[in-house]
């Protein structure tokens, strides 16, 4: 007597897939004042036209403006102008579709500075506007 076929293999189960959304942290920087001064350059239009672009494309995201000084000077005094550097990116950027109040605006005087401080380069590169935000992107995950 011969044994009978041994059962068919069963199907292979096809991995599952779920979409999620995830956070992905977005920062701007490159964009710099002359010192002692909150007036926009030239140069940085291009950088905020793409800001205001990105605020364009994504609805929801908060824009947080930081305003920084170089370490010359009084702490108030670089505070006020920090505040100011921020205050003019706002400007520009309410000024190009972007509604003020999606936008958190703080000046940080001196403190974290990304330059030695030692140098008309480093100060330059620390009399600055950096962007934050936070957008939510679609991710897809093995389950």
């Amino acid at each position: 007597v011969t044994p009978p076929p041994p059962p068919p293999a069963p199907a292979p189960i096809a991995p599952v897939q779920k979409t999620v959304l995830e956070s992905k942290p977005i920062t701007i920087t490159g964009i710099n004042f002359k010192f002692n001064s909150s007036k926009l350059l030239d140069r940085d239009i291009k950088v905020l036209d793409e800001v205001a672009e990105f605020a364009q494309k994504h609805p929801d995201a908060v824009i947080n403006v930081n305003g920084y000084a170089s370490k010359v000077g009084t702490y108030a005094y670089n505070l006020k102008l920090s505040q100011q550097r921020a205050e003019s990116v706002a400007r520009y950027l309410e000024q190009h579709g972007v509604p003020r109040d999606r936008m958190v605006l703080k000046g940080h005087s001196y403190e974290d500075p990304i330059a030695s401080n030692a140098t008309p380069q480093g100060r330059f590169e620390n009399q600055r506007v950096e962007i934050n935000s936070t957008i939510q992107v679609e991710k897809t995950v093995q389950q």
